[in-house]
């Protein structure tokens, strides 16, 4: 059972709460975690050493921000996933396209970075850190190192959840 502790627990989406779910798995008995969701929202989720599932940050991921810059500019392109989902990019673009990706690459990881110091100040002990989503791995190595890589969070927590509800084994 996952603890809830914000201000409308069914307005959670269940994407954070089963990797929440999955996340208490995980995590070392005591430790405070962060979820990092890098897919179409970024999101930042927090655990408290207990576990309970204590809220975070939702921001846009990487394509919603090309889609935004596209779609509310008048001269902007659309860039491609395929081009987001590059290797990481150097930050000084040399034409509109390479400045865009800069820009939405590492204001992604800026943010990401600014929110795993902010929501860390809230426990003494330092924080386990996973990511998950599409774009995680691009964004591991400019995290610290502790953090883990485990893409399809989510279906583990499906799959917690399923398990600690359906009885597994011969039907007797």
């Amino acid at each position: 059972k996952l603890s809830i502790q914000v201000d409308a627990p069914e307005r959670v989406g269940i994407d954070r709460l089963l990797n929440a779910v999955a996340a208490n798995r995980l995590r070392r008995s005591g430790e405070a975690m962060m979820i990092i969701g890098s897919g179409t929202a970024g999101t930042i989720d927090l655990l408290d050493p207990s576990g309970t599932f204590i809220g975070g940050a939702i921001f846009s991921g990487l394509e919603m921000t090309a889609r935004s810059l596209h779609d509310y500019t008048a001269q902007l392109p659309l860039l491609t996933v395929e081009e987001l989902r590059s290797d990481s990019p150097e930050a000084l673009g040399k034409n509109t396209r390479s400045a865009m990706h800069a820009g939405i690459f590492w204001g992604h990881v800026g943010a990401v970075k600014e929110l795993i110091a902010r929501l860390g100040d809230q426990f003494p002990q330092p924080t386990g850190l996973i990511l998950t989503g599409g774009a995680a791995r691009m964004l591991i190595r400019h995290l610290p190192a502790h953090a883990q890589l485990i893409p399809h969070l989510v279906l583990y927590g499906l799959a917690t959840t399923v398990e600690q509800r359906v009885p597994v084994g011969p039907r007797g």
